[in-house]
């Protein structure tokens, strides 16, 4: 638990951040969450949604109910998608280890790599829950 003097001083700093301030900045920032698409809003895209949709149904008619089944098949689109971009990352990565002359490439997606970890693992942790779940059932 943080003291009362650190809270304060959380909360001072707190007002002193802005933000970027410099135009690259804003631009660079406006990107974080769209780089590799993992976490943008999948149901703007409508293959995804058509996707989501299908597998719902193919859910539903093995017994599950609405609810448990659209989860289920969300996160196993959110599995697929961390997949998909790792297998991409993997291939640029292969390119670049076979030319030998992209040091700063091969870093890069080793790099790119790593931050999507996390998304695979939140999307395999739902999943296991889910499946936990619907055998209580």
């Amino acid at each position: 638990m943080a003291s009362e003097k650190q809270l304060a001083a959380n909360r001072t700093n707190a007002q002193k951040s802005r933000g970027p301030r410099s135009i690259g900045g804003k631009m660079r920032a406006s990107r974080n969450a769209t780089s590799h698409g993992l976490a943008a809003n999948f149901r703007k895209d409508p293959a995804a949604v058509r996707s989501v949709e299908v597998l719902t149904n193919l859910l539903r008619k093995a017994g599950h109910c609405e609810r448990e089944a659209r989860l289920l098949a969300v996160a196993e689109y959110r599995t697929r998608s961390v997949h998909t971009v790792r297998s991409r990352l993997t291939e640029k990565l292969l390119e670049a280890a076979e030319r030998a002359s992209a040091s700063a490439s091969v870093l890069m997606s080793l790099q790119s790599l790593q931050r999507i970890d996390r998304y695979e693992k939140r999307a395999s942790s739902r999943k296991k829950r889910l499946f936990l779940q619907m055998q209580e059932v």
